[in-house]
């Protein structure tokens, strides 16, 4: 008896799975049409589910299956192809029907290039019935290339019908999700997304960032008639995890005559392995309609003028005053000597300044074509180049004070007595060439923008821009040179020039004492100490030095010798062992955190305001406008606020996170200073030269409007 029951359990659970499998297989096989079946391709239409049931939208899908090699085409084919194309208007209680894309491949033949698929892709496309609840019948005339070595077009007529009743999903619901899941969106699963993007003239430049490194990232632009752009460069940045991408514009497009709008819209796509991600921008159309030669040339005309204007201001820097004192020293000693010896002098110097400006622009185009970042002032960030020039402006302070009355036999002695005598070519040449050295650390107005055009442009923009700078900083001298008299209008030279040499001698001093405090941040407190009493120990040394006898003197310029070179081992002897964090926390305070570029974009969709200030201690500009604005209380009451974040990002030491953030606005020096909100997503850029109306002007434009009443 037991045994019978056993058996008729046993008998009627294998019928209960034979049915439910039956009626499975029945039901996915209603799920999908049959083959219509081309020359080199086929096609089918899936649904995700059996039966309507209460759906206001049903996820379906066009499967197209290819012989193998051959390919078919996305929505925007590329220079060659023709894109898929389904007409639903047969079917009954369908009102709407939205066909997805899924991210393409992109392919070469014969050096055209086109973007598509290959062997096998579903299109998911999403229906809205009419009728909620009543049974739907789908026809669609898919029209579909396939092509190989040659093409061949494809006309299928393909039906489905979908019953009412309730509804469950059917087998073919994960591979439409599988495909589904390849279209791309505004913000991929794994944190791809455009975090920028900015347009200067005929240039488009895209930054991405992304939780996992990018691996082989591919771009597909669509634009409005025809409007054709072409890849300048790719840079992956950040340990792979931040990309920058950057087109031109290669020919106009033909816009009619009675059209008015001057925004073009753009969508841009990044295919990265199995993920995508898809933005929509808008650029402007009016600066594209000017991309040729006339627009090209005026915008660099501009440029160059701009540049003549930063190089002049330069000159009221207070980074450059060492050397304007020597030469003022140098006018003065001139007076009653010849007009022909007085602008031999100053042309020298202003040709040395020149030549500098353009050995600058050659480094830039040299690391620029090798493949690495140039900044405006990063030699300062280097504590061996500021011990260098702390030791110079010792020496010039004392031979100002009188301690180079002798002859010393060491050539960095001589080369220093050289640069402070303007009455020899060389002296008058490398007074010019210093100047440029000291004026590389400040970013007067105008210099950043005119540096950050340069070095983004070609070799011989690169070297124009940086010959205007030094032909407008050396325009002073070659005024001087041109109209020699103005020397003699100067007071003639006596007993008061002894004090006006030693005031000047004090203050080359105390610029030599304020780089020790660069030191201080960049190596430790104890090696700016140290070189600070090395360069002491050196001027005392000077000083007894005049009372001794000859052979006693060349003793004596040997050991200062000794203690210059003793001098560049301070950094590694006395560098701790983490030096950047150690900038990183002097120079963050409770309201100012730590720059965190890939915080910004969240900040902002949070609905914040994020103002970022890139900074350095050796940058002048940068200090004053942290004294000025930053440390105002109109300010710092803003700052407080919950609904501002404000980032500071110290350059003060070399950081490639900093050099790449920087590289992404195409700026390369400091100060460089950038407002975010919602309003203003891609960042709003500050002047160098900052105040506090253009910094609260410019988180009012970004749409954060609690700043006026944060002011009162």
């Amino acid at each position: 008896m037991v045994k019978l029951l056993k058996n008729t359990i046993k008998t009627f659970v294998i019928a209960v799975l034979s049915v439910v499998v039956f009626i499975h297989n029945v039901h996915s096989y209603e799920a999908s049409s049959e083959w219509d079946v081309g020359p080199k391709a086929k096609a089918r239409l899936l649904s995700s589910i059996k039966s309507v049931g209460n759906h206001n939208v049903i996820l379906i899908g066009v499967e197209v299956k290819l012989k193998p090699g051959w390919k078919t085409y996305w929505r925007s084919p590329g220079e060659s192809g023709m894109p898929p194309k389904l007409d639903f208007s047969k079917s009954s209680n369908l009102k709407s029907t939205n066909l997805e894309w899924p991210a393409p491949s992109r392919f070469i033949f014969e050096g055209l290039k086109m973007n598509g698929y290959k062997d096998e892709i579903v299109f998911p496309v999403q229906i809205e019935p009419v009728n909620i609840g009543e049974a739907i019948d789908i026809r669609v005339l898919l029209d579909v290339l396939a092509c190989k070595d040659i093409c061949i077009p494809h006309s299928m007529k393909l039906g489905l019908h979908l019953p009412s009743g309730k509804s469950y999903e059917t087998k073919y619901a994960e591979l439409i999700r599988k495909y589904k899941d390849l279209v791309p969106g505004k913000l991929n699963s794994d944190g791809l997304e455009i975090t920028s993007y900015r347009q200067k003239g005929s240039i488009l430049k895209a930054i991405y960032s992304s939780n996992f490194i990018f691996d082989n990232p591919e771009f597909f632009i669509e634009t409005q008639d025809k409007l054709k752009f072409i890849r300048n460069k790719v840079e992956i940045l950040n340990k792979g995890k931040l990309l920058v991408a950057e087109w031109r514009l290669e020919k106009e497009r033909e816009k009619p005559d009675n059209s008015t709008d001057q925004l073009s819209n753009v969508t841009l796509t990044l295919v990265d392995g199995n993920r995508s991600v898809e933005s929509h921008l808008k650029i402007q159309d009016d600066i594209i309609k000017t991309n040729g030669l006339l627009g090209l040339s005026f915008n660099y005309i501009s440029m160059i003028f701009i540049a003549f204007c930063g190089g002049l201001i330069l000159n009221l820097m207070p980074c450059v005053f060492p050397v304007l004192s020597i030469k003022l020293l140098s006018v003065i000693n001139s007076f009653g000597e010849s007009r022909k010896r007085i602008r031999s002098s100053f042309f020298i110097t202003s040709l040395g300044i020149i030549f500098s400006f353009l050995i600058l622009g050659l480094c830039a185009s040299i690391a620029k074509a090798a493949g690495y970042t140039f900044g405006w002032g990063i030699q300062f960030q280097q504590p061996l180049f500021i011990i260098s020039i702390i030791i110079i402006l010792t020496l010039f302070a004392a031979n100002l004070w009188g301690f180079f009355e002798i002859n010393l036999p060491a050539r960095i002695l001589k080369f220093s007595l050289a640069i402070s005598d303007s009455k020899n070519a060389s002296g008058s040449f490398f007074q010019g060439a210093f100047a440029t050295i000291l004026a590389t650390p400040c970013t007067a107005p105008f210099v950043g923008t005119s540096v950050s055009f340069a070095i983004a442009g070609s070799i011989s923009e690169t070297l124009t821009i940086f010959v205007s700078l030094g032909l407008g900083m050396a325009l002073p001298f070659l005024l001087i040179g041109l109209f020699p008299g103005l020397a003699n209008k100067l007071p003639k030279p006596g007993y008061w020039m002894i004090w006006i040499k030693i005031i000047l001698g004090f203050c080359l001093f105390g610029t030599a004492i304020w780089f020790l405090t660069i030191i201080k941040y960049q190596v430790s407190n104890e090696a700016a100490y140290l070189v600070g009493l090395l360069m002491g120990l050196i001027v005392l040394l000077f000083k007894i030095n005049k009372r001794l006898k000859p052979f006693n003197q060349k003793i004596i310029s040997l050991v200062v010798l000794i203690i210059i070179c003793l001098s560049f081992f301070v950094p590694r002897v006395l560098s701790p062992f983490n030096s950047i964090e150690t900038i990183s926390r002097n120079d963050v305070t409770s309201h100012w955190n730590k720059f965190n570029y890939f915080s910004i974009n969240q900040h902002v969709k949070d609905g914040k305001v994020v103002i970022v200030d890139v900074t350095a201690k050796w940058c002048i500009t940068c200090q004053l406008n942290k004294q000025r604005v930053f440390q105002s209380k109109e300010v710092e009451k803003v700052i407080k606020n919950e609904d501002v974040i404000a980032m500071r990002a110290d350059w003060t030491t070399p950081d490639i996170k900093i050099t790449e953030y920087l590289s992404t606005f195409d700026r390369f020096g400091v100060p460089f200073n950038v407002v975010y909100g919602p309003g203003f997503k891609t960042g709003l850029i500050l002047p160098e030269l900052l105040s506090v109306s253009s910094l609260f002007s410019a988180i009012e434009q970004t749409g954060y409007k609690k700043v006026k009443a944060s002011k009162e």
